[in-house]
């Protein structure tokens, strides 16, 4: 436990550098530091997921399950320095990773805890966080991320769905996932993807300390959305 929190405390002083460097230090804490934000868990039912292929399959980019020992030797490499620590991290944590690669290089990647030899339901800290008790055939999916430099091609939607359909050639029935409600390319791509929405929670976090509370709506939230009608 410590040695991961160690890990975890080196990965958030690269990214604390690499945000000083590009003047995103506002940006690294909205993401690492907040108190009441709404997150918005859910899932994707893939008994009707309607894919025949992998939607990257034919594509000029590459989607590659990424593993521990080619990690280590830095194959493949990344456009961006601290996704290879953060893929380093969680593939030692267990979670599976997939990269996608162009010109040899991982310029976007998605994990999610979907053991190839599972004997019992998954679980994990997120699913907790969130309150989701899974089933057999259920999966967790925790996290995709996009070079920014690439932002802007319409790849989120197919990366998500070519995890889909793996996992669903493996046999899993479901997956979870969740989302902020202020990120709204997070909640396009969800739409788009026919994400089932679960209740609303708050969450709390101060880097690698989160908690999770019970959705109440603001004063102003609710002025928000009656605006929005009138």
């Amino acid at each position: 436990m410590l040695r991961q929190i160690f890990e975890y405390i080196l990965i958030l002083v690269q990214l604390l550098f690499d945000a000083i460097s590009h003047k995103s230090l506002l940006q690294f804490f909205r993401e690492y530091v907040f108190i009441a934000r709404v997150v918005v868990p859910g899932f994707i039912d893939l008994t009707s997921l309607n894919c025949q292929q992998n939607p990257l399959q034919n594509a000029e980019y590459q989607f590659v399950e990424l593993n521990l020992e080619d990690l280590r030797a830095g194959n493949p490499s990344f456009s961006i320095r601290n996704r290879y620590f953060k893929a380093l991290y969680r593939s030692k944590s267990g979670l599976r990773g997939f990269g996608l690669v162009k010109d040899s290089k991982v310029i976007g990647d998605i994990w999610c805890v979907a053991p190839l030899n599972r004997k019992s339901p998954i679980s994990c800290t997120d699913l907790d966080r969130l309150g989701i008790a899974c089933a057999d055939g259920d999966a967790y999916a925790a996290g995709i991320f996009i070079d920014p430099a690439f932002r802007g091609n319409k790849l989120a939607v197919p990366i998500y769905l070519s995890l889909a359909f793996i996992l669903k050639m493996e046999g899993w029935r479901r997956i979870y996932a969740y989302y902020y409600e202020d990120n709204i390319s997070a909640k396009w791509m969800h739409f788009m993807i026919k994400f089932k929405e679960l209740p609303k929670l708050r969450e709390f976090r101060f880097f690698f300390i989160r908690k999770t509370y019970k959705y109440v709506q603001t004063i102003s939230s609710i002025r928000r959305k009656y605006s929005r009608n009138e």
